[in-house]
């Protein structure tokens, strides 16, 4: 394993592991000082991280860096446990991959000024929210009906698709930690979608998930507005699922539905669909 101590006037504030450990030793603790390098700019995150992206020329050299900020004043507690949260990502992304998902490659891990970071291979994708949101509105916005009709069709395909995907994960006992919709991403080519999940870190694996785990993670997918997904398309959804996860009798799939169904409305009461 490559490690490179990490230094700022020649105080060591930390280390950076990785096969492009060299490459992005400079640039590193800059970021996590908040310091962005002109190559690089931020992305929007959740208020427990920090993330930004590089932005070289060529696509296939783009990263992202990821910086884990502290949950709560337990962190420390629990990273003596658990391991850390960077540690836990790495981990259930390896998990992942061995079961057969696709997931952003690492390229880089390590620490600066206290903090834990990580640094993976950008996938030229879309989130999954994005890509239903953008189809939405290029089908309002065309008069063209042959494109409209491919459009549709696209739609149903990937929908379709990303119930398998689901079906797979509960298939094989893992219940992703956070599975909304824009941590899958969506790489299309020419409608032939591949999928990789991201923001792994709270991923558990079981040897039979619990029904209101697996209710979880379905409400967590489906946070959509009747307007960008309607009941036919939930309905596609849940056939690609059920055909994989076969343990529920029809009975009990219908009760899930409901339960996922009741739970999303509930959350989606005040929101804006903007």
């Amino acid at each position: 394993m490559n490690k490179i101590d990490l230094f700022i006037k020649q105080k060591k504030i930390g280390y950076i592991c990785g096969n492009k450990a060299d490459k992005f030793k400079e640039e590193v603790p800059c970021i996590v000082e908040k310091n962005l390098p002109d190559s690089w700019e931020w992305v929007n995150s959740s208020e427990n991280t920090i993330v930004a992206k590089n932005t070289q020329d060529r696509i296939e050299e783009n990263v992202f860096l990821k910086i884990f900020l502290d949950r709560s004043v337990l962190e420390g507690v629990k990273s003596s446990i658990r391991g850390s949260r960077c540690q836990r990502s790495i981990k259930q992304s390896d998990t992942l991959s061995d079961l057969g998902f696709n997931v952003p490659e690492v390229c880089c891990w390590g620490s600066s000024h206290g903090k834990d970071f990580v640094i993976t291979k950008a996938i030229p994708s879309i989130g999954y929210a994005d890509y239903i949101k953008n189809n939405v509105k290029l089908i309002e916005n065309s008069k063209n009906q042959e494109t409209v009709s491919d459009l549709i069709k696209n739609k149903r395909k990937l929908v379709s698709g990303i119930g398998q995907l689901v079906g797979d994960l509960h298939h094989k006992g893992l219940i992703h930690g956070d599975l909304r919709p824009n941590n899958i991403l969506v790489k299309d080519k020419n409608q032939k979608y591949e999928f990789y999940l991201i923001d792994n870190e709270r991923n558990m694996l079981h040897k039979n998930p619990a029904d209101k785990l697996i209710i979880k993670n379905l409400v967590q997918i489906m946070m959509f507005f009747p307007e960008d997904l309607s009941s036919t398309y939930r309905c596609r959804f849940y056939r690609s699922y059920f055909k994989i996860v076969e343990r529920f009798k029809a009975e009990e799939q219908k009760k899930i539905i409901r339960a996922v169904h009741d739970k999303v409305a509930d959350r989606l009461k005040g929101r804006s669909r903007e």
